[in-house]
Parts: structure tokens; sequence; C-alpha cells
């Protein structure tokens, strides 16, 4: 129930979810970039966001929902080590990412490079 009210955020991002019962949701889309992510997860989550911030106005706790909905959902689809690229898959990677303003760290924070000598 907690979620109710905040389902329209979902659906700004293509994951259309809709009250089942009390306790139950029923998932009808995902985005294909979510297709191996558990949408319990990011409920889950959710749900803790709500409750972390709820002394927030409503307008405060959507940017915060929003904010930290974009971030995982950025995460959880980005490629990761061991994933099979094509060399002009990673050229384009390397180029859209040159392209963003804040290139040096993921949204988490994390680095995105590291620059290492021919000796290490």
């Amino acid at each position: 129930k907690i979620i109710d009210p905040y389902l329209s955020i979902l659906a700004d991002h293509a994951i259309v979810v809709e009250l089942f019962s009390r306790n139950e949701l029923i998932v009808r889309s995902l985005p294909v970039m979510l297709k191996n992510f558990s949408v319990e997860e990011l409920i889950t989550q959710m749900a803790q966001w709500i409750n972390e911030h709820q002394s927030l106005d409503t307008q405060a706790l959507n940017t915060i929902i929003t904010h930290n909905m974009r971030a995982l959902m950025a995460c959880k689809a980005a490629v990761k080590a061991g994933d099979t690229l094509s060399s002009s898959h990673m050229q384009e990677l390397v180029n859209q990412l040159a392209s963003c303003p804040h290139h040096l760290t993921c949204p988490h924070g994390r680095p995105t490079g590291w620059l290492i000598s021919t000796d290490e």
C-alpha cells in the first residue's frame, strides 16, 4: 500500500505496475534494459526510500525517488565485467562516456576508469 501513490513514477520509467490486492502487485511491463533485474528488489528499494524520506513534502520525495530509481536502473542496466561486446560497441561506449558531463564516476560515485601505466 505504501507504493500505491508512487506507481506513476514507475510508469514514467516504463515499469507498468498495478495493485492486485492490499499486499500484491502485478507487473505488466518492463523496459528491456531491466529484463534480468528483479522488479521485487526495485519496489522494495523504493519502499525503503519512501520510509526513509517520508517527512519530506510530496514534490521533494518524488524528486528523490526519481533520482534514486534512475541511478539504480542505470547501474543495473550497465555493461558489466565479463559481458561480451564487439570492438565497435566498446568504442561507442567510450565515446558516449567521454561526452557525458560527469564521466569520471558512475551515478553511485564509483570511478568509470583508471590510468594504469604499462609497467603495471
